[in-house]
Parts: C-alpha cells; structure tokens; sequence
C-alpha cells in the first residue's frame, strides 16, 4: 500500500450504527475489537476510504 510520506500516513474509522447496535470487529493483527477502518489510499478522500473499508469488510 502506498503511503503518502514514510513518516505520515493517513487513516479513517467508521462507527456502523443500526437499530441502537455499532458494528465493531476484532483487529486479526491486534487482537482487539476496534471500529471498521483503514488506510486512505492516495487517490481517495476520507470519505471515499471510509466507504471502500466498509464495503471491503461487508464479507463479514
């Protein structure tokens, strides 16, 4: 994945919340339940990421 500088490197989390409930998911690198989200790619916007992240985790 590209990163925009060696020493900066932009993300997005995104709260999914439907009938009361947040969409969280469990970090496999972490192991921790976080927010959906991700790296920005160069050629997005936060929002654009923010859609492709959850599009991409919409497997689950």
């Amino acid at each position: 994945m590209p990163h925009i500088h060696e020493k900066i490197d932009f993300t997005v989390d995104i709260f999914v919340v439907y009938k009361d409930k947040v969409l969280i998911r469990k970090h496999d690198k972490y192991d921790k339940w976080l927010a959906v989200g991700g790296h920005i790619e160069l050629d997005e916007d936060p929002n654009q990421a923010a859609v492709r992240e959850v599009r991409d985790k919409s497997d689950w």
